[in-house]
C-alpha cells in the first residue's frame, strides 16, 4: 500500500468533507485507533489489512469468460462502479473479514467496559 493514499491524522479529526472526497477517490482512511476482534474476543494485535482493487469486465452470459475490460472512464451507461471500502481488516486469530470500522468500534467499546 502506498503511503500517500493515507491520511497522517487520526480519523475522528478528519473533517467530514474530506472524508467524503477521500471516500469519491476511493482512497484508504487508515484509523490511528485501537482494533479488537468482536469475534473471538480475545484478538488486539494480529490483523489483515486486504486491500480492494475492483476490476471492470463484461463477461458472455453462456460461458462465463471476460469479454472485455472496462476501465472508469469508458464504463458503460448501465454499469454501477463499486463504492465499496478500499480495504478491510482480516482477524489474524479467527478470521473474520470485516470493514475497519467493525473493529475499531468494538476496540472502543471493550476499552469502556474494562474502565467501569
Amino acid at each position: 500500500m502506498e503511503q500517500d493514499l493515507y491520511f497522517s491524522k487520526p480519523y475522528s479529526s478528519i473533517h467530514k468533507n474530506d472524508k467524503k472526497e477521500a471516500f469519491y477517490r476511493k482512497e484508504a482512511l487508515l484509523m490511528t485507533e485501537p482494533y479488537h476482534c468482536p469475534n473471538c474476543k480475545t484478538n488486539r494485535t494480529r490483523f489483515n489489512l486486504i486491500e480492494q482493487q475492483p476490476k471492470i469486465v463484461k463477461l458472455d452470459a453462456n460461458t462465463g469468460d471476460i469479454v472485455s475490460e472496462l476501465s472508469a472512464e469508458t464504463i458503460e451507461p448501465f454499469h454501477m462502479q463499486y463504492k465499496g471500502p478500499s480495504y478491510k481488516v482480516q482477524c489474524g486469530v479467527c478470521g473474520l473479514l470485516e470493514d475497519e470500522s467493525m473493529f475499531t468500534k468494538y476496540a472502543a467499546y471493550s476499552q469502556k467496559k474494562e474502565n467501569l
